[in-house]
């Protein structure tokens, strides 16, 4: 089912919509899921509040791209239930990523003048500003938490020209945000 005639069932409040959304997206939001939480239960869990948060948003909201605010939802979802885990205890492939940007994106920004907001809309700048290739790498990686194996041969490179790219792409973003006042 296209993704026009599913946001179409959402508007209708068809709740064959949930059933169909499932279909086509359940295996990628459950994959995206574990990979962050790294515990199925947990990734049925926030697949599941994908789901509902999707039936209680649409609409009023109308997405152009069913899959990537599913993503999203997924997303905030997944970090939602991190939060609470990691009161005891952090993951360690979070702590790996969260290391990789570390150099680029500071730490505390409470000691700054910068709010969530700006830098977010920092990043989004940076990111248009790669080329569609490092963009589609960096967000596979950073953004959708892909294993760098995963990430490099969905890409059709070598996993170590992966790791050279995204050093690379690291070294702009440290760049670009030194550029725009903040200081890393």
């Amino acid at each position: 089912m296209e993704d026009i005639q599913l946001i179409a069932l959402y508007f209708a409040r068809d709740e064959n919509a949930i059933r169909q959304t499932e279909l086509k997206y359940g295996q990628k939001l459950l994959g995206f899921a574990a990979r962050i939480l790294s515990s199925r239960e947990d990734a049925e869990e926030c697949v599941n509040d994908t789901l509902w948060k999707a039936w209680n948003t649409i609409p009023p909201q109308n997405p152009n791209h069913l899959g990537a605010y599913l993503m999203k939802i997924c997303r905030f979802a997944a970090y939602g239930i991190l939060d609470k885990r990691k009161a005891a205890k952090r993951n360690a492939e979070v702590i790996v990523l969260s290391d990789e940007l570390m150099a680029c994106i500071p730490a505390n920004m409470s000691s700054m003048e910068i709010t969530d907001e700006a830098l977010g809309a920092m990043l989004d700048r940076f990111i248009h500003s790669l080329k569609r290739e490092e963009r589609i790498l960096f967000l596979k990686r950073y953004y959708l938490q892909e294993p760098l194996r995963q990430a490099a041969s969905e890409s059709g490179i070598s996993e170590s020209n992966a790791k050279v790219r995204l050093h690379r792409i690291r070294k702009k973003l440290k760049s670009f945000l030194q550029e725009e006042g903040v200081s890393v």
